[in-house]
């Protein structure tokens, strides 16, 4: 008898067992974050599964000493050592291998009767709303899917272990196979509109505007987590899904954003702004997405901003030199370095200069006057650059010869 009186089954078919633990994963599942109440939970968990009625009893005075209801955090810490028997409890009751196989059917069912209504409520939604949904749910299932983890660990350390250890590539421990069925229910039926949504956001914070960082933050790193599988991390689902759209995006609003920056402005206000445009770019990368995603995405803003209007700077580079704007100089190698081959007409303009610059008799200290300013120039804007050194030194050698 329980404590309160009720018949304690002593079947441990798969049934009751199924039964027990369905409705203990109903309040994991949807009261998590509410806080569960301990009563409840060790009476659905503790007696079907304690082997004698004087464990139970133990087992239940423990956990009435202990607060009623506390947040799931505090639960997970402060009462594991009371119910951590439980998962042997349930080993031995289930015969891990015989029976492992019906219970992990079961759960991945209810996991995919779970997810269908987040599913349905996700296709209702658009734009920030569905991914402030999106996250929520997306927080809210992995804190449970952790929990369910641990719950079901007896199941991952036998029958898990024993089906993965026979080559089942199928079989995947509790908390993988709760992302996979996120991914297979969830995720692959809205994912367009949700990366669209991201998409959105983002080009709402290029354009000036307040938006939700954390958000972007939290969606996108579920593309990450998706990517788990068999107990590695891969980024097929984040380059997949996110990161070749984003990219694409970005090319485009940078392709239409650099032709009217340059209708609006001359080559050295642009640069100005092309830089401060690369330096958010990084900062929104270290900020939201994940650090792989860095040098694909600078290096396809700057084909679109840099690349696709070389020439023009090139052409101002002369104008920079004469007039001695180390800064724009600066600015214009800063950008040019970027791209391979970038630098090669400077470093031939900057040798040019130089030669015009020093004049066959000229006196010695005309000389190293020339040579000192020039080299300023070199340390200072090309920042030390050893192509720009050879070509100062290379005129320098011809006008002295």
């Amino acid at each position: 008898m329980s404590a309160n009186g009720n018949n304690i089954p002593a079947s441990t078919s798969i049934e009751i067992i199924w039964k027990v633990l369905e409705e203990g994963i109903d309040q994991i599942m949807s009261k998590l974050e509410k806080g569960l109440n301990y009563k409840k939970y060790m009476e659905l968990y503790t007696y079907p599964f304690a082997k004698g009625l004087g464990q139970r009893r133990v087992l239940y005075r423990n956990v009435m000493e202990k607060r009623s209801n506390l947040h799931y955090r505090n639960w997970m810490g402060e009462s594991m050592a009371d119910y951590c028997g439980i998962y042997n409890y349930c080993g031995d009751a289930l015969g891990a291998r015989s029976k492992g196989g019906d219970l992990y059917n079961r759960l991945q069912d209810y996991l995919e009767r779970y997810l269908d209504k987040i599913r349905k409520d996700s296709e209702q939604l658009a734009d920030e709303n569905l991914l402030q949904y999106y996250a929520k749910q997306w927080e809210k299932y992995t804190a449970a899917s952790t929990y369910l983890n641990h719950v079901f660990r007896f199941l991952n350390r036998h029958w898990v272990r024993h089906k993965v250890d026979e080559g089942d590539k199928n079989i995947y421990d509790v908390y993988t196979l709760a992302l996979i069925s996120w991914r297979e229910n969830v995720f692959n039926h809205v994912q367009h509109q949700v990366t669209a949504a991201v998409l959105k956001l983002i080009e709402k914070e290029r354009n000036g505007e307040m938006v939700d960082v954390g958000l972007i933050k939290s969606v996108v790193g579920s593309y990450v987590s998706l990517g788990l599988e068999d107990s590695d991390s891969s980024l097929e689902v984040y380059k997949t899904h996110f990161e070749l759209p984003f990219i694409e995006a970005s090319q485009a609003y940078y392709r239409a954003e650099s032709g009217k920056l340059l209708e609006k402005h001359n080559i050295t206000d642009y640069m100005k702004k092309v830089e401060a445009i690369l330096s958010g770019e990084q900062g929104r990368v270290v900020s939201y997405l994940n650090p792989n995603t860095e040098k694909p995405h600078l290096s396809a803003c700057e084909a679109i901003l840099v690349k696709e209007h070389m020439n023009i700077m090139w052409t101002e580079f002369q104008d920079l030199l004469d007039m001695n704007k180390l800064d724009d100089l600066g600015i214009m190698y800063s950008l040019l370095s970027r791209i391979p081959g970038g630098l090669n007409p400077l470093c031939t303009q900057f040798e040019e200069y130089m030669r015009k610059q020093m004049r066959p008799g000229m006196t010695v200290t005309a000389l190293i006057q020339v040579y000192a300013k020039n080299s300023d120039i070199v340390r200072t804007a090309f920042h030390g650059d050893e192509e720009f050194v050879a070509s100062l030194d290379k005129a320098c050698r011809e006008c002295c010869m």
